[in-house]
């Protein structure tokens, strides 16, 4: 985790532009298990990008600190054994760094 100027939103809206869903539809309360699995991968990215407290990501993502624990842990599983969605959130994490380097130099 780094501190950056990055915001929940903007790691929302890449993601977005990575898959055929829209950011709304990312940070609703939709329950089909690609939409949940692209919400688990959003926070897990922004846990990575940003220097949001659980608590202020619990927030952004309208869930309380708790849910975001037993979430950043569902992560972490389905990165171990999805290599598509380990290759996804890699990527937009990589790609967000990459835009910080970018706008410090």
């Amino acid at each position: 985790m780094i501190a950056t100027g990055i915001t929940v939103r903007e790691v929302v809206e890449h993601l977005a532009f990575e898959t055929a869903f829209s950011a709304e539809q990312i940070m609703g309360r939709g329950r089909s298990a690609y939409l949940c699995e692209l919400r688990i991968a959003c926070l897990w990215c922004a846990r990575e990008i940003t220097n949001l407290t659980l608590i202020n990501l619990g927030r952004a993502f309208n869930r309380d600190h708790a849910t975001v624990i037993g979430l950043l842990n569902r992560a972490a599983y389905l990165r171990e054994w999805d290599p598509e969605l380990r290759a996804l959130t890699d990527g937009v994490v990589r790609c967000l760094r990459d835009h910080i380097w970018e706008i410090a130099a």
